[in-house]
Order: C-alpha cells, then sequence, then structure tokens
C-alpha cells in the first residue's frame, strides 16, 4: 500500500491540514459520468472510488491530480454511488460523503440504409432505457423529435424502422438518445 491508512482527518500528523472535500457532484455525460469535487488545500491528489447500489465495498477506480474526472467505463443502466478521497504525501484523508446516486443511459446508435421503400433505420438497445426519441435532419434542419419507442419494441438489442417520407434529393440524418 503506497498510503498510510491510519493517517486520516483529525489524526494530528504534522502538515496534514485537510478539511471535509465538499461540493462533490456527478453528471450523465455524452460517454458516460463525470465527477467534480471540491479542491482540499495541501492535497497532492485524489482517489476516485465508485461503487453500484447493490454492493458494500468501494473500488478506488483512478487517482488524479485534478477535481474533476470522466467515467467512461460506467455501464448504461448501472446505478453508482462515488466517493473522493484525498492524499498528501504518503498520507490518506477520509472519504467525501456519498454522492448522490446517478444513472448513466448510454447513448444508442443509428444505422441508416437505402431500401426500395426508403431509408431504413436500425437504432441500438443500451442498458437503462425506457424509451428511445430519434430525431431526424432534411438538408441539414431538424424537423425535430419524429418518432419515440417504447424499449419493449427492441428484438435482440435493436428496432428498426422505415421511413417512407424520404425524396431522392434530399440528405437525411438521424439523431437517437434514450431516457431512463
Amino acid at each position: 500500500n503506497e498510503y498510510d491508512e491510519t493517517a486520516l482527518v483529525g489524526s494530528g500528523v504534522e502538515g496534514l491540514n485537510f478539511g471535509e472535500i465538499s461540493a462533490c457532484t456527478a453528471s450523465a455525460i455524452g460517454d458516460g459520468i463525470k465527477v467534480v469535487w471540491s479542491s482540499l488545500a495541501g492535497a497532492d491528489n485524489y482517489d476516485v472510488l465508485r461503487k453500484t447500489v447493490d454492493e458494500t465495498e468501494w473500488k478506488k477506480i483512478t487517482n488524479v491530480t485534478g477535481t474533476e474526472y470522466s467515467d467512461t467505463t460506467a455501464a448504461s443502466g448501472v446505478e453508482y454511488n462515488y466517493s473522493i478521497r484525498a492524499h498528501q504525501g504518503k498520507y490518506t484523508a477520509g472519504m467525501s460523503a456519498d454522492i448522490p446516486t446517478i444513472k448513466y443511459i448510454g447513448k444508442p446508435s443509428v444505422a441508416v440504409a437505402n431500401i426500395k421503400e426508403g431509408l431504413s433505420l436500425t437504432i441500438t438497445e443500451v442498458g437503462g432505457a425506457q424509451q428511445y426519441i430519434i430525431g431526424k435532419f432534411v438538408d441539414g434542419v431538424s424537423v425535430g423529435d419524429f418518432l419515440t419507442v417504447d424499449a419493449s419494441e427492441f428484438a435482440s438489442g435493436s428496432y428498426t424502422y422505415v421511413d417512407k417520407d424520404v425524396q431522392g434529393d434530399k440528405d437525411y440524418k438521424y439523431t437517437a438518445y434514450a431516457v431512463a
């Protein structure tokens, strides 16, 4: 163990002047969960710890020198808790209060294929999603959320829809996002 786990807050160790890590937040971002916290005077680096709501043991997922971390290993549909632990030299401060539980919902992909009937859209399923919203762009202009699909309609990890409202001289793009 590279750190002295016995040198916690209030231990009276010379030079260890840690307070409490506060202002910890977690938010879902495009490819995971971003964790942000306030810095502690004297801290050299921070451990980011994570556990699922079903787990009792914290797991260190990384050590960083800054006050934010983007967890791109978070699985879609899983609820996580995060905590932060600061280090100064070989000493370790206590853990922050738990950051409120957060669930990351991944971004589904949309594959588009030209077929005789129009454009075939295949949307991939992501864990934890209850619903999918599909947006449509024609020649770069959004026509809004034109399709909503419940997760129960997905079979074998995907859902296929044929957009028949297309014209050969137009450029079509589609976006998808999942809702928990």
